[in-house]
């Protein structure tokens, strides 16, 4: 039993070979989905979470291939093991440049195939993992430029706020001192008055 219960598509439009596939992966604890041609395969990738497809090239409908484009539009990062009697070399190209993970001739190896399926699905985990950390990395980076941003934001406006009280301040200082001046020169023009007025009536 595997300690994740991975679910495996699988297509094949042979009924013997692919009830052995079907038996093979449950007794390795995977959950699985089974498909016998290439639009009834596309259409349970649609509706169901996979984490792994192994695909005959050979359909009555469509070919592997497509059904491969297919499921990688849905699902981009899914393993796909594509199995075929034909390992012709302009075959093998183009499932691989399609983004098969691997191919397996039939009639398969049921070993290698086995061991192939947990090489993808432990590749497959370990890249989650990875893609986890760096979006919770990502997050918290954000959060510290958020909260950076915040710590700036308060710190200008406080400096804005002191530059305000220190520029009233100063205002309010020029303006008593202009106040006194203006008081003083009132009073000063006021006794010289007094004081020439007082010297008219004397000279009189």
């Amino acid at each position: 039993m595997q300690q994740n219960s991975y679910t495996i598509l699988l297509v094949d439009d042979d009924i013997r070979s692919l009830n052995v596939l079907i038996d093979v992966m449950l007794r390795d604890g995977y959950v699985a989905i089974a498909a016998m041609d290439g639009h009834d395969a596309i259409l349970k990738a649609q509706n169901n979470p996979i984490d792994m497809v192994i695909l005959d090239f050979h359909l009555p409908d469509i070919t592997g291939l497509e059904v491969l484009q297919q499921i990688k539009r849905l699902q981009l990062n899914v393993p796909i093991i594509m199995m075929s009697a034909d390992s012709s070399p302009s075959l093998l190209l183009d499932v691989h440049e399609a983004g098969a993970y691997s191919f397996i001739r039939k009639p398969t190896n049921l070993t290698r195939l086995r061991q192939t399926v947990a090489k993808a699905l432990s590749s497959r985990e370990r890249r989650g993992t990875v893609v986890h950390e760096t979006e919770v990395g990502a997050v918290a980076s954000e959060r510290m430029e958020a909260r950076v941003e915040a710590d700036n934001h308060e710190r200008n406006e406080a400096i804005s706020a002191e530059r305000s009280e220190q520029t009233i301040r100063i205002k309010q200082s020029i303006l008593i001192r202009w106040s006194r001046k203006i008081i003083w020169w009132r009073e000063t023009h006021i006794e010289s008055n007094v004081e020439f007025s007082e010297e008219e009536n004397e000279n009189e």
